[in-house]
């Protein structure tokens, strides 16, 4: 189980949450601390010290100047060299879980660093800002996060015992995280399902479901299906990347609606690329593509109310 912190910031809060780990984990566990905060912190608890991490995995042309970085550089620059560390422990030794907390620029720079790892290995963020928009802190991955209800700022009785559950909930995850690789790296390869990646929302729900079924009740296949809401598409597409879906029926391409007419669940730019630079077998349809998503609250847009690029009738087409 890797740990970040900031620990110039968070030392109390992060040190009591690495007691629990402890407690709470199997004799066979270990626990890695990695400091990255803004400034080096001493401390027998901690793996790889803030000075290590900057020493090896940042640029030299940022190091000298790291006192004078403003706040936000200076996050950006510990996602870095803290990415890059994380990446290189998961190839010498599998991580089977990884856990923070902090308030929101802990939780940015901790979220940031989790994303780089596969999805499906367990990512946990006890964090003030849990309870708000989420969106750009999860993007297309699996990090679980878990609201602090009281600021990180000292140890409570309430903040120990969010932390403590936060512990308890890293343990089971990354144990049964761990039986499953081994589950897997166990299975023979011929009895492996083709992985057929499906895209849907509203409006092709019937369709996907129709298709969904037959695939599975006709072939050797399991189907992973993604919401088109910008997030879905990008988590197939990063699925894609990593070599864990075989083919993909691109049903619901409402995403690019959302890129091109300033809609909310945008994928970018670069949504359809991923199936056809890995150069497996992809069917690209149109589904919902008369559709553009501007929020729960919103309206139409003015400059489309003036074009008049839609007839009056199809606003109902406009998602709400």
């Amino acid at each position: 189980i890797v740990l970040l912190g900031t620990l110039d910031t968070k030392l109390p809060e992060i040190l009591h949450l690495h007691s629990r780990l402890e407690a709470l984990s199997s004799p066979n566990t270990s626990i890695t601390l990695i400091d990255c905060g803004r400034s080096p912190v001493k401390h027998p608890a901690i793996s790889i010290t803030q000075d290590e991490l900057v020493t090896k995995f940042g640029a030299e042309n940022e190091k000298g100047s790291m006192k004078d970085l403003p706040r936000g550089e200076i996050i950006k620059f510990m996602i870095r060299c803290t990415t890059s560390c994380v990446k290189e422990l998961h190839t010498k030794q599998p991580i089977h879980g990884i856990i923070s907390a902090g308030g929101s620029g802990g939780t940015s720079l901790a979220s940031a660093v989790m994303r780089v790892l596969p999805i499906g290995l367990p990512k946990l963020i006890a964090s003030t800002v849990a309870s708000g928009d989420t969106g750009p802190i999860v993007g297309e991955t699996d990090v679980t996060l878990m609201y602090s209800v009281v600021d990180i700022a000292g140890t409570n009785e309430l903040l120990r015992i969010v932390l403590n559950n936060a512990a308890a909930a890293m343990v089971g995850m990354s144990s049964a995280y761990e039986q499953q690789v081994q589950h897997q790296r166990d299975q023979k390869e011929e009895a492996r399902r083709l992985r057929v990646g499906i895209t849907m929302f509203g409006v092709t729900t019937p369709c996907v479901d129709k298709i969904r079924e037959h695939l599975e009740s006709n072939y050797a296949v399991e189907t992973y299906v993604f919401h088109a809401t910008g997030h879905g598409g990008k988590a197939m597409e990063r699925l894609v990347s990593e070599g864990r879906l075989d083919a993909v029926l691109d049903l619901t391409t409402t995403e690019i609606c959302d890129f091109l007419m300033g809609g909310n669940m945008s994928a970018g730019p670069n949504r359809l690329e991923a199936a056809l630079e890995a150069g497996i077998p992809t069917i690209i349809s149109l589904g919902a593509t008369d559709m553009v998503n501007f929020g729960p609250k919103a309206t139409v847009p003015e400059k489309y109310q003036q074009r008049k690029l839609f007839e009056p009738v199809s606003y109902t087409h406009l998602r709400a």
